[in-house]
């Protein structure tokens, strides 16, 4: 996650993923000092008052809150398995 940078010679910078990881972090580690039920509470009243931002950040805060449960992450697509090649009308 860290990119060196070309203009100094023993730099580096954090690439946007890096970025993103290093926030997302951030956002955990507040999650954890509220609790599971506050940020749980919050998420079911519209996620705006305790963990806020873009829906993107929502998502997250749902899916650390099934990790902190020990529920399994939900699967957005899931594939259904090709029984035939065949139409038939």
């Amino acid at each position: 996650m860290l990119i060196r940078d070309s203009r100094q010679f023993s730099w580096f910078s954090i690439s946007r993923d890096g970025e993103k990881l290093v926030q997302q972090y951030a956002c955990e580690e507040q999650w954890e000092n509220l609790g599971v039920d506050q940020v749980k509470h919050d998420l079911l009243n519209g996620g705006f008052r305790v963990v806020g931002g873009p829906p993107e950040n929502r998502e997250a805060a749902w899916a650390w809150v099934r990790k902190k449960e020990g529920k399994p992450p939900i699967k957005l697509f899931q594939a259904v398995p090709e029984t035939s090649s065949h139409l038939f009308l």
